[in-house]
């Protein structure tokens, strides 16, 4: 029988050289907590190219990945791969492999309710939601929205670019950020296979580029990061009408910053009292206090990530460790999480992990 306090963590990563990245890995890594405390590698995997952003199914020992690819020529696009993974052991097996839709998927959302995944296009627009079965193969009935639209940077603005995809907390909505669109698209789903119905956007500050959202943990408050203003806007959720209403845009960064402005991810801590992002250029973590009367933020501080370009970050099961990838610098730098304070401070250790993107934790 497995035993339950087994930690695995799996990485995501560049295998594949983009414009924007020089990628150095080999496929997906695996590691393990060991009695100390700390990450011992396992092993590394083969997936698809880039396999960049993952989620997991711990019941079912189910991870996906979104091969973040524009040409791949079985697919003519990017692809998503599905893979089981031991519970002993913590191996990954690749099962299955299906088009994304469109191209440079970078996110990957796991709809256990209805058994299926939803996908992010980043250079064509897009989104596709994928029906899997239990054994992780992926069945019939793929549906695909594009996205039109365009925003006032002319350079990464000029069309559409869907950057994540995100559940809310009843499982009856998902929202998408776009960050060429400057909006956050609410679609209502329908079925196992059924469409996309789109039923509402936020439309953000011209210039902000959407990226990646969470829900506070009561689900009435939300999070879009915005990545090219290094703003967060912060909302009201309407769990009913399945609309979103900002209440407040917040810098992340120091106002005295002058440098490369690029947010890359953020999370909410599971008791609710904190929120934090990740900076790449000032390659930090902001941390901020989540108000417990209206979900608006208030700047905490800054903790840097100890190396370059920080992307996805995890927290531990348990909330009391960060885990922040340093994309460029082949390291995950583990921080201590002050149950009091909200406050990071670096524990020394530090994990060698070639060009992580993302970071997702299986307890076993």
């Amino acid at each position: 029988m497995t035993d339950p306090s087994r930690t695995f963590l799996y990485v995501g990563t560049y295998t594949v050289s983009l414009p924007h990245v020089q990628a150095t890995a080999q496929g997906i890594y695996a590691f393990e907590r060991a009695a100390d405390g700390l990450m011992q590698a396992i092993d590394w995997y083969p997936s698809l190219p880039n396999p960049t952003f993952l989620d997991v199914h711990s019941e079912h020992n189910l991870l996906f990945a979104c091969s973040e690819v524009d040409d791949m020529e079985e697919f003519g696009g990017g692809g998503v791969s599905a893979h089981t993974f031991d519970p002993e052991t913590g191996a990954l097996t690749m099962v299955d492999r299906h088009a994304s839709g469109g191209e440079w998927p970078c996110h990957v959302t796991l709809d256990e309710a209805r058994s299926r995944i939803s996908l992010a296009n980043y250079k064509s627009g897009s989104l596709q939601t994928l029906p899997y079965g239990d054994d992780g193969r992926f069945v019939e009935g793929a549906f695909n929205v594009q996205h039109e639209g365009s925003s006032v940077d002319q350079e990464r603005q000029e069309g559409p670019h869907a950057h994540s995809t995100t559940l809310d907390p009843s499982g009856t909505f998902l929202i998408a950020c776009d960050l060429g669109m400057d909006r956050a698209r609410v679609y209502e789903l329908d079925g196992a296979d059924g469409p996309l119905t789109h039923r509402s956007d936020l439309v953000v500050r011209p210039g902000s580029g959407p990226r990646h959202f969470d829900f506070h943990p009561n689900g009435r408050w939300a999070y879009v990061l915005n990545e090219l203003s290094a703003t967060i806007d912060v909302c009201n959720w309407d769990g009913d009408a399945g609309t979103l209403t900002s209440i407040q845009t917040i810098n992340t960064l120091p106002d005295d910053w002058d440098g490369h402005v690029s947010t890359a991810d953020i999370h909410v801590h599971p008791s609710g009292k904190w929120a934090y992002n990740s900076n790449r250029g000032h390659d930090s973590i902001t941390i901020f206090a989540v108000d417990a009367d209206d979900g608006t933020l208030t700047l905490l501080g800054h903790e840097s990530t100890r190396g370059k370009t920080p992307r996805n970050f995890a927290l531990s099961p348990e909330g009391d460790r960060l885990y922040a990838a340093n994309q460029d610098s082949d390291t995950i730098v583990v921080f201590a999480l002050d149950q009091e304070t909200g406050l990071l401070s670096a524990t020394g250790e530090v994990i060698d992990a070639p060009t992580p993107v993302c970071l997702k934790f299986v307890l076993r």
